[in-house]
């Protein structure tokens, strides 16, 4: 089956063993695709990469928390869902 997303509607993605799941405002999608595919898909959009299993749309984001020097943590609008960042990814999520 083919599936065609509005970025804007696209909450996160993330990694389950070698499916990714599509979290969109309506509902959850599984998707054989690795999480690479996705980020080249949606570079142009603000879906970026915070950590190696997520992708993260930044329309999506409440606030970035730093818990110290080398931690932060994502929340999202309207979630209780708090998702954490990779060091590698920091730099690019504080600048987008």
């Amino acid at each position: 089956k083919i599936m065609f997303f509005n970025p804007d509607d696209i909450i996160y993605i993330t990694k389950d063993g070698r499916y990714s799941i599509i979290k969109t405002k309506e509902k959850d999608y599984l998707c054989s695709k690795p999480l690479k595919y996705f980020d080249k898909k949606f570079e142009k959009y603000s879906i970026i990469r915070v950590r190696r299993n997520y992708l993260v749309n930044m329309k999506f984001v409440k606030e970035i928390q730093k818990k110290d020097s080398r931690k932060y943590i994502i929340i999202l609008k309207n979630r209780k869902q708090e998702i954490k960042v990779g060091i590698r990814y920091i730099n690019e999520i504080v600048n987008s």
